[in-house]
C-alpha cells in the first residue's frame, strides 16, 4: 500500500512538472503572438484545450499527492501515537520508579534522623558519665587531699607533742638521776650527820616528794605515748582509707575507660558519622598516699 501510494506520488509529481513545463511554454507563445485579440474561438479552443488536459493532469497528480499525504500522515501519527504510548509507559515507569526513590529517600532519611538522635543521645550520656565521673573524681581528690592535709596536720602536731614530751622526758630523767645521785650522796653523808638527824629528816622528805614527783611525772609521760600511739594507729588506719579511696578513683576510671572502649568497638560505631569522644581526667597520686 505504502509502495504503491508513493509511486502514484512520484508520478503526480511528473506530471506536475510536466504541465508546469508546458504551461510556461504555452504562455510564452501567446504573448509573442500578435494576433491573439484575432484569433477565433476554435482557434483558442485548440491553445486551450491541451492546457486542460494539463490543468486535468495536476488535478489528479494534487488528488494522488493528497492520498499520498495523508497515508503517510496516518503512518506518522499511528508512530507518533505508539512512540507516545511507548514513552508514556516510559514516563509511567519512570515516574513509579522516581516515587520509590522519592520514598526510599524520605526512608533513609528518617533513618539519618533516628541516627543521628541516637549518636545525639549517646555522646549525651557519655558527657553526662563523663562529668558525673568528674565530678566523683574531683570529690574524691578533695576527700582525699582534705584527709592527707588533716593527716598530716595532726602528724605533725603529734609529732610536735611527742618531741615536747620526749624533751620533757629526758629532762624528768635528767632530774631523776641528779636527785638519785644527791640521794646516794645523802646516804653516804647520813652516816657522818648523826648528830643533825632533823636536817637529815627534811633533806628525806625532799628526795620523797622529788620521787613522788618523778613518779607523776613519768605516768602523765607514758599516758601521753601511749594516747600519741594511738593516734598514730589511727592515722595508720586513714592511710588505708586514702589507698581504698584511690583504688575506687582508679576502679571508676578503668571502668569509663573500659565502656569507652566497648563503644568504640562495638557495631553502633560503624553507624554514626562521627564517633564520640571521651575524655578521662588523669590524676597523679602522691606515692606516699598509695
Amino acid at each position: 500500500m505504502a509502495d504503491t501510494a508513493r509511486k502514484s506520488f512520484i508520478l503526480s509529481l511528473k506530471r506536475l512538472k510536466f504541465f508546469f513545463n508546458n504551461l510556461r511554454e504555452y504562455e510564452e507563445g501567446l504573448e509573442n503572438r500578435a494576433d491573439i485579440q484575432s484569433c477565433s474561438p476554435d482557434q483558442l479552443n485548440e491553445k486551450i484545450i491541451p492546457v486542460a488536459k494539463y490543468m486535468e493532469e495536476a488535478t489528479k497528480a494534487i488528488v494522488e499527492s493528497k492520498k499520498f499525504i495523508d497515508l503517510i500522515e496516518e503512518q506518522e501519527n499511528g508512530k507518533l501515537e505508539k512512540l507516545l504510548s511507548e514513552k508514556q509507559i516510559l514516563v509511567d515507569q519512570e515516574e513509579t520508579e522516581l516515587n520509590e526513590l522519592k520514598a526510599q529517600i524520605e526512608l533513609v532519611k528518617i533513618q539519618i534522623k533516628l541516627k543521628e538522635q541516637e549518636e545525639k543521645n549517646i555522646r549525651d550520656k557519655i558527657a553526662n558519665e563523663q562529668k558525673t565521673t568528674q565530678l566523683k573524681v574531683k570529690k574524691l581528690d578533695l576527700s582525699i587531699q582534705d584527709i592527707i592535709d588533716t593527716q598530716n596536720s595532726e602528724q605533725d602536731l603529734i609529732q610536735g607533742k611527742i618531741n615536747h614530751l620526749e624533751a620533757k622526758r629526758d629532762k624528768i630523767l635528767f632530774e631523776y638521776h641528779r636527785v638519785q645521785q644527791l640521794h646516794q650522796k645523802s646516804q653516804e653523808k647520813n652516816k657522818f650527820l648523826y648528830f643533825f638527824p632533823s636536817k637529815v629528816y627534811n633533806q628525806k622528805e625532799r628526795i620523797m616528794r622529788k620521787k613522788e614527783e618523778l613518779k607523776l611525772y613519768q605516768s602523765i609521760i607514758e599516758e601521753s605515748i601511749s594516747f600519741f600511739a594511738d593516734k598514730i594507729d589511727e592515722n595508720k588506719a586513714k592511710n588505708v582509707l586514702v589507698r581504698q579511696m584511690n583504688n575506687e578513683v582508679h576502679q571508676i576510671i578503668e571502668n569509663v575507660l573500659d565502656q569507652e572502649k566497648q563503644f568504640f568497638e562495638s557495631d553502633t560505631q560503624d553507624k554514626l558519622k562521627t564517633p564520640p569522644f571521651v575524655m578521662v581526667k588523669r590524676i597523679d597520686r602522691d606515692q606516699n598516699a598509695k
